[in-house]
């Protein structure tokens, strides 16, 4: 699960209480996010509507692990009417994989993208894109 993996982040800070009892909690914090990060696919995140139980569930989570998590999802908009330069292809949508963590400021009940990326066309989705 989601949580198990994030214990990653709690356990090299019990090894650095251990091994470097000196650091300050912030220090620790800081070598522990530097090295340890658990990125989620959620890939119908941008779909949730404000309010709804999928959405408030992944917000539980991102307070729960606020330096250790992070979710990637797909967007799409209309605004791809015109032709892409890489393939001269018309599409109609334009898609985009996103990135959020607890750092990312809401925008209208959701999180704004910390990262976003257009994609070359449809994702198809199970394929490892």
């Amino acid at each position: 699960t989601v949580d198990g993996m994030t214990k990653g982040h709690k356990a090299l800070d019990v090894l650095l209480r251990l091994q470097r009892p000196n650091l300050t909690e912030q220090v620790r914090d800081s070598i522990c996010r530097d090295k340890f990060q658990c990125l989620v696919a959620m890939q119908l995140y941008g779909e949730f509507k404000v309010g709804s139980p999928e959405l408030e569930a992944a917000e539980d989570m991102l307070k729960c692990m606020p330096s250790s998590l992070a979710i990637a999802f797909l967007v799409s908009n209309q605004e791809g009417k015109e032709r892409m330069k890489a393939d001269n292809i018309q599409q109609s949508k334009r898609f985009f994989s996103c990135v959020v963590d607890s750092s990312c400021p809401f925008e209208h009940g959701k999180r704004r993208p910390k990262y976003s990326i257009e994609l070359p066309g449809f994702p198809v989705l199970g394929n490892g894109k």
